[in-house]
């Protein structure tokens, strides 16, 4: 009996396997599509671009917990002043153990992307950034990696809002709800490094020095100079170790751990009340 020839067969095979593959595609299309216009947004820890810059808002979930083993998840990302395209939009973490599969935008500001997280991931924050040619959008710290069985994280719930601006511009207003809380003396504050990381007014927050403005109009960076303190301005790495908390009748106000500018100081003006209304001035000198 003749053999039927092997080429048909092989072509039929091949021909099943594109099939597949394109049904797969037109799936995770429409899945991300319908999902992507259907889940309800929590803009309660967005961050607001100032001056129209590029930069990343949300990612939703805000959060995953890591497990033994090696985790695939989606997450979505959320643009302000972004023009996403596929194929040339490009999403990372600066967390060294998420490695992003794949990134699919599906408009200028919204991509999804597929994340493996590795064995060896450390619990923390990282900034999520998505490189669209010469354009860079960056949100920084708005994605967490939880150590299973911990606590939720709590968030601040308060209306209050600061202002952050660099030098001579008009910067943004950030509302502090919904930003994560950091318990220190005793106290339920916010860590004032996240506050100058959601304004999104700079994408290198460590090239400069910080002064602080009351609502009264009480300066720190006069108040150095009027008195002819040395100390200087907070760096970067300080604002990483203050804290914002409600002091009652003294409103919003400031403290800052031992090994700071602040505290090695031992001058009571750094640690500014009535900062509700307030400002947080970036300037890219120190003072006096």
């Amino acid at each position: 009996m003749m053999q039927q020839p092997f080429l048909p067969n092989a072509c039929k095979k091949l021909c099943n396997i594109f099939i597949m593959a394109a049904l797969l595609t037109l799936t995770f299309t429409f899945t991300v599509y319908a999902a992507d216009y259907s889940i309800p947004r929590d803009t309660s820890n967005e961050i607001v671009c100032a001056d129209n810059e590029p930069a990343i808002s949300s990612v939703s979930p805000e959060s995953i917990t890591l497990s033994a083993g090696s985790q695939l998840r989606f997450v979505r990302i959320i643009g302000q002043g972004t023009g996403f395209h596929f194929p040339e939009s490009v999403v990372s973490f600066s967390n060294p153990d998420i490695s992003v599969l794949f990134s699919f935008p599906v408009s200028s500001d919204r991509i999804w992307a597929l994340l493996q997280i590795g064995t060896s991931a450390q619990a923390g924050f990282c900034d999520v950034t998505v490189t669209t040619g010469d354009e860079v959008a960056v949100g920084a710290g708005l994605f967490e990696l939880k150590e299973p069985g911990g606590e939720p994280t709590k968030k601040w719930t308060g209306d209050e809002k600061i202002s952050v601006r660099k030098e001579g511009t008009e910067g943004a207003e950030v509302a502090l709800k919904g930003l994560p809380i950091a318990e220190y003396d005793g106290k339920e504050c916010v860590r004032l490094s996240d506050i100058v990381k959601k304004s999104a007014v700079t994408a290198t927050p460590e090239k400069y020095f910080y002064n602080f403005i009351a609502a009264d109009g009480f300066s720190m960076a006069g108040k150095l100079i009027q008195r002819g303190l040395t100390s200087g301005l907070p760096p970067w790495k300080d604002m990483q170790r203050g804290y914002m908390y409600n002091a009652g009748t003294a409103g919003l106000s400031i403290v800052w751990e031992k090994g700071t500018v602040a505290s090695e100081s031992g001058a009571g003006l750094y640690n500014v009340r009535l900062m509700q209304g307030g400002a947080i001035e970036l300037l890219d000198y120190n003072v006096p």
